[in-house]
């Protein structure tokens, strides 16, 4: 997770500092003192239920993934606090007894919500059950502070309430969009066929109801039919591929997965290719910054980040056939390993050739895996305009030698591992050029 903007650093500051003092403004005891936080926790417990999925949250507020997630994770700190700030002072006040109804509540809401602040460390290991034990337990927490506050003073059951509905009303939201997605009449459901790549599936998915696409979105993809419980598990993914008709429309989308556990596992180990199976299909979510005002756009990469970045060239590549974009030249850099070069070849050999009159994409590859060879470099495509080194990416010479050929305002947009992008941020620093920008890409590799 990228650094905090001094922008996220001061709502953060002000989100504390703020809370703090609604924490002791007219409390005249302890006792107070007590009731107080748990007030304000059940307040900050409201935006933590706007959805089952951060990115129907993200969407309605119109803000990136990541901005969402670290206001989720600031207001269940905050729950988090405040519930053991309450916690403190009654028991210091006020005897504890498991045959008390309020406070057997009270215990499982703090078992809950304990459970629901330790089982993120299991996230990205067991992601799709995570989700559902996140959501579950969500719920059950829910009940058991109602449960606790059923003789308290109106407005904290009120605050409950409010949770309840903002729940119910984003899980209805998401079910109707699915269906919506899914479902038109006189048209096949959803059908997706894969194919195998080194350590990684392309997923080519139908769509019954024709899409616009913008680079940068994701979407969510069940595939029910390869396994007994896998219409229980979906994966985001970024859609990194698609052709669209002479209105915009798209029918059609491909996403690229590497296969870890869960859902990604079961693709790579089910599945068979060219075959086509049935799918549903959510989205598309995401805030995708728009890239066709910048005159340079030079797009930085590791394993996985290409997916976020190859749509990127895609589509900056057709607006400036049709004239929508002002883009003047494209460099791609990507680093890669054993076997990933073939994951989108075949996709980046046809934005070469959707380039081959304007020529402004330029793809440099840095495959570690054939070093070994002896050979230093290789070259590919049309007029050569895709060169592999065999050999790590040295990212400051190779900005050094963008930067020096800048051609209006330029945007350095990285999707790659964090060491590789702290160091390409103090390339783009360095360069001490207002016409500059850095952009972490919402998809970055883990």
């Amino acid at each position: 997770m990228r650094p905090l903007s001094r922008f996220e650093f001061a709502v953060q500051t002000l989100y504390w500092l703020g809370t703090a003092v609604f924490n002791v403004v007219q409390v005249q005891s302890t006792d107070q003192a007590g009731l107080r936080a748990a007030a304000l926790s059940v307040i900050n417990l409201i935006p933590l239920y706007l959805g089952n999925h951060l990115h129907t949250a993200a969407v309605w507020l119109g803000i990136p993934l990541e901005a969402m997630r670290r206001l989720h994770n600031s207001a269940a700190l905050m729950v988090c606090v405040q519930s053991a700030i309450h916690v403190i002072i009654q028991l210091t006040h006020h005897p504890f007894s498991m045959t008390d109804t309020t406070s057997r509540y009270g215990l499982f809401a703090l078992i809950s919500i304990a459970a629901l602040a330790i089982l993120p460390l299991v996230r990205r290991w067991l992601y799709e059950i995570f989700l559902k034990l996140h959501l579950g337990i969500a719920i059950f927490a829910l009940f058991a502070i109602w449960r606790h506050l059923r003789y308290a003073i109106a407005p904290p059951a009120a605050y409950i309430i409010a949770c309840a509905i903002t729940l119910l009303t984003t899980m209805t939201y998401s079910t109707c969009r699915l269906v919506y997605r899914n479902i038109v009449f006189g048209r096949p459901f959803p059908k997706a066929r894969v194919k195998h790549r080194e350590n990684a599936t392309q997923i080519e998915v139908s769509l019954p109801r024709p899409w616009k696409i913008q680079a940068g979105e994701y979407v969510q993809i069940w595939l029910p039919g390869i396994g007994i419980w896998s219409w229980l598990e979906s994966h985001p993914s970024m859609v990194t591929w698609w052709d669209e008709d002479s209105r915009g429309h798209v029918r059609v989308i491909s996403v690229l997965l590497v296969a870890r556990r869960g859902l990604t596992a079961k693709v790579r180990l089910q599945t068979r290719p060219d075959v086509w199976y049935n799918a549903l299909i959510d989205g598309p979510y995401g805030c995708p910054k728009s890239l066709a005002h910048y005159g340079t756009v030079i797009l930085i990469a590791s394993g996985i980040g290409i997916a976020a970045t190859v749509p990127l060239a895609k589509q900056l590549v057709t607006r400036r056939r049709a004239g929508t974009a002002c883009t003047k030249q494209i460099k791609l850099f990507w680093q890669l390993e054993h076997g990933q070069r073939e994951w989108v070849f075949d996709w980046m050999t046809d934005l070469l050739e959707l380039d081959k009159h304007d020529h402004i994409l330029n793809i440099t590859l840095y495959d570690t895996s054939q070093r070994t060879l002896g050979q230093q470099s290789d070259t590919d495509g049309s007029h050569n305009r895709m060169v592999t080194h065999f050999c790590e990416m040295n990212i400051e010479d190779s900005l050094e030698e963008a930067i020096s050929r800048l051609e209006g305002r330029t945007i350095v947009a990285v999707s790659c591992d964090a060491e590789l992008r702290d160091r390409a941020q103090r390339e783009v620093r360095k360069a001490i050029m207002d016409e500059i920008e850095f952009h972490d890409l919402e998809f970055q590799p883990w």
